[in-house]
């Protein structure tokens, strides 16, 4: 499996024990494998009427300019429960079914950043590591559910432009920064709060910032095993 790519695949593939008798046959699907916790046949079901390929699509939708009190809205494409995204450059979220087979490639992942995000550190202002007039606020690569690809630009955020400077020093515009540690930090003006904990958790419960962005490395997945009934009519 490729780097970079979460994927997970639901099959339809199993042996189909056919009892005697009656118009409407009553079928039982011998155990199926998954590589995620999902229901045991009432997933694939629903992908009968699907093209053989459904690509994620993000949408932000905004009146006026972007800013801190006037957020973008960011939506997906919701696939039978599943939410595809794609990133700016194209790249997305893929569903594909063959031949009873059903994966889902997740390459997008997506993050709220609010008071309750855990903060790894403050970096005040007249701090060398930033630039004059800004501080930002760190957090670790493993804050986020799924790794960011290290230094990423290809990225939505609903209230924040995407910083494409190599370095946090150079970061001179409000804006999200991502280092080669895969660490993400905001930055912003000096004196959009007062640079403590508790003032920028209050300043985050009411900004609170939607990315959408690509992930790096690979999630871990389980298998299960289930027997479950699939009524055919015939």
């Amino acid at each position: 499996m490729m780097k970079g790519v979460v994927k997970s695949k639901v099959g339809l593939k199993a042996k189909l024990d056919k009892p005697s008798g009656g118009k409407s046959d009553h079928y039982t699907v011998k155990p199926l494998h998954f590589a995620v916790k999902t229901h045991a046949f009432s997933t694939p079901i629903k992908y009968y009427n699907l093209p053989d390929t459904v690509n994620g699509e993000t949408t932000e939708t905004i009146n006026g300019t972007k800013s801190f009190d006037n957020p973008s809205a960011l939506t997906g494409k919701v696939i039978n429960g599943i939410m595809l995204y794609s990133l700016p450059d194209g790249t997305c979220d893929v569903i594909e079914i063959a031949d009873g087979v059903v994966s889902v490639e997740k390459k997008c992942g997506y993050a709220v950043i609010d008071g309750d995000t855990p903060i790894t550190a403050i970096i005040k202002s007249g701090d060398s590591r930033v630039a004059s007039g800004f501080f930002a606020i760190g957090y670790t690569k493993t804050t986020f559910n799924d790794l960011i690809e290290p230094q990423a630009t290809n990225v939505y955020c609903n209230r924040l432009s995407v910083s494409k400077q190599k370095a946090l020093t150079a970061v001179t515009e409000t804006a999200i920064y991502i280092n080669s540690s895969q660490a993400l930090y905001i930055v912003l003006p000096t004196g959009t709060c007062d640079e403590d904990s508790e003032s920028v958790v209050e300043w985050l419960n009411n900004h609170k910032i939607e990315i959408i962005y690509p992930i790096a490395e690979l999630s871990t997945t389980s298998n299960l095993d289930n027997e479950e009934e699939i009524l055919c009519l015939m």
